[in-house]
């Protein structure tokens, strides 16, 4: 399937997210930093990926270059032939210095890093950096520098090379832009398959492109943050694929936030401690990092890395305990179904049948790694307990008629607030539920509202995630029969669908075991780098191109359902 095709090249402190021969954005040191820079190139480009620190585009008449050398905070874009490439700095101003063709631009404290913060009227904000960042811009050969205005510039480029270098000190960047132009190496790829080699190696560029050098992986070039999710679906594509060096960092990452800081969120900042609170994040989100955790051991016998995360790992179990109302947990409100629109918010309240029986998978799978954890023996009772409760209730709590429901309603969970989407229409940020039973902002709650969900209020709800996401990360509640029913129905009903998540396929190779026709089908959405999108419309990406999650997902179902 041909795209609009972005594609990114990084090596862990300079990410560039690029779409052709433009750049839409460019950010460094480090993978939570505001945008530095765009960049609009003239006429029409094929572009290559060489590796993910590598790409080249090409014309009639120019090939432009662009490298990120290992372990630097600098990118070179080397142009052969004539080009007219338009800079526009984000952030900051361009300013002159005293060297020779070099200009520095530093981003002010309180940039933006991340969009989805909001005004109580429901414009756009940003969460921001608490950090100074400079960046220096050195051009070499024949190029001729035009400013444009105090944020702008344009390369008349004939045969030159634009280095641009990053950091968090002046001295550093016009180091960096000075040095001598590296020669470009290939890197080692870690991959240990051989079927579906190519593509596999495909998404581990894709990976290892947004992967900062303290572990953490982007979600995506409009999403500065790394989302515990997401990172789950990561590491089973770095552990399916063999890439253990990998996927130790990124929970060392994690251990590392923890550590730092006491508790995990929905998502964090990479290096900046910014926080994205969702509704009920201590459930979902604390089973999946246990799993990571337990996998990365089953895979590779680490011992030691499982004490060390002991504190995380315990902290994780009594979130989730905490949660529990009864005998279910609810819904986290930046579950994939919920945040796009398949369900509505007026079921985050709700038992989950999705999120119960991830914490029982958690439960189960810490019990088998208990001696290795410092973990307080009263919280493994309790768990257990829990664990037991969940067991003997779950199949009359979803399931009725053989049809596995998303949700319990009337649970007597509705928290007088919490942290997430105003029902309002007023943003995002702390909400408190009105006299309807909806949450909504400061502002609104003692306004005479009308109920903003319809007849959706106590309303049971069937979505195939609630069934084949278990299948995905693991499940002994659902009845095999069940799972398979349900990748049946929706495998019959993909030509039918009009929009559809991108990781609906590698879910169903996990529920209905390998099919080389799924399998197929799924690879053909793919990009022409080889990289699913956030969702389909009529067989088109839509939402955030170039995912982490997706890719994750679908290549490692590829690989483990083969197997």
């Amino acid at each position: 399937m041909t795209n609009t095709a972005i594609h990114c090249l990084g090596n862990g402190h300079v990410c560039i997210y690029g779409k052709g021969a433009d750049i839409i954005q460019a950010f460094g040191p480090d993978y939570s930093a505001p945008e530095c820079f765009t960049a609009g190139v003239n006429g029409d480009f094929d572009t290559k990926k060489i590796s993910y620190r590598h790409y080249e585009h090409r014309s009639a008449d120019c090939v432009i270059t662009d490298y990120i050398p290992n372990g630097k905070s600098v990118f070179y874009r080397a142009v052969k032939g004539n080009a007219r490439i338009e800079f526009e700095i984000k952030n900051a101003v361009l300013q002159e210095t005293p060297y020779e063709n070099t200009y520095i631009a530093v981003t002010y404290e309180g940039a933006p890093v991340y969009i989805y913060d909001y005004h109580k009227d429901g414009r756009p904000k940003a969460y921001t950096s608490s950090k100074k960042r400079y960046a220096a811009v050195r051009l070499y050969g024949g190029a001729e520098f035009i400013r444009t205005s105090d944020a702008s510039f344009t390369v008349i480029c004939r045969d030159c090379v634009i280095a641009v270098a990053f950091s968090h000190s002046p001295g550093d960047v016009f180091k960096l832009v000075s040095q001598p132009m590296p020669v470009f190496d290939l890197p080692q790829r870690q991959i240990n398959v051989k079927e579906y080699c190519k593509e596999v190696c495909d998404g581990y560029d894709a990976i290892a492109s947004q992967q900062s050098y303290n572990g953490s992986v982007l979600a995506g070039y409009n999403y500065h943050l790394c989302y515990v999710r997401d990172n789950y679906g990561v590491l089973r594509f770095l552990l399916a694929c063999g890439a253990y060096d990998r996927a130790k960092l990124l929970l060392k990452y994690y251990i590392s936030v923890f550590e730092k800081n006491g508790k995990i969120h929905n998502a964090q900042g990479m290096t900046d401690q910014t926080f994205h609170i969702h509704e009920n994040d201590k459930v979902e989100i604390t089973g999946y990092l246990i799993l990571m955790f337990v996998r990365y051991f089953e895979a590779v016998g680490d011992a030691e890395l499982l004490k060390e995360a002991s504190p995380l790992i315990e902290y994780c179990l009594s979130g989730q305990h905490g949660a529990m109302v009864g005998d279910v947990l609810p819904f986290n409100g930046d579950e994939t179904y919920v945040a796009g629109g398949f369900l509505p918010r007026s079921a985050l309240n709700d038992g989950s049948a999705e999120a119960t029986a991830l914490y029982h998978q958690s439960v189960i799978k810490a019990l088998t790694v208990r001696k290795f954890l410092t973990v307080s023996p009263s919280l493994f009772e309790a768990i257990k307990a829990d664990a037991a409760i969940i067991e003997k209730n779950y199949i009359n709590n979803f399931i009725t008629d053989g049809v596995l429901y998303a949700n319990k309603p009337g649970i007597d969970y509705s928290p007088e607030y919490r942290h997430g989407v105003r029902a309002c229409g007023h943003g995002f940020g702390l909400c408190f539920r009105n006299e309807n039973g909806d949450y909504v902002c400061p502002d609104c709650l003692n306004k005479e509202l009308p109920r903003f969900y319809g007849d959706a209020y106590g309303k049971r709800f069937f979505t195939e995630a609630a069934v084949l996401c278990p299948a995905f990360t693991g499940t002994s509640l659902l009845p095999v029969r069940i799972i398979k029913e349900t990748a049946e129905k929706v495998i019959a009903d993909l030509p039918n669908r009009t929009r559809s998540v991108g990781y609906e396929y590698g879910f169903l190779l996990y529920a209905a075991g390998y099919n080389r026709q799924i399998a197929e089908k799924m690879l053909s959405l793919r990009d022409k780098f080889g990289v699913w999108s956030e969702y389909y419309e009529n067989g088109r990406p839509a939402g955030t191109l170039y995912r982490s999650w997706e890719t994750s997902v679908n290549l490692a179902a590829l690989i483990e359902a083969k197997i």
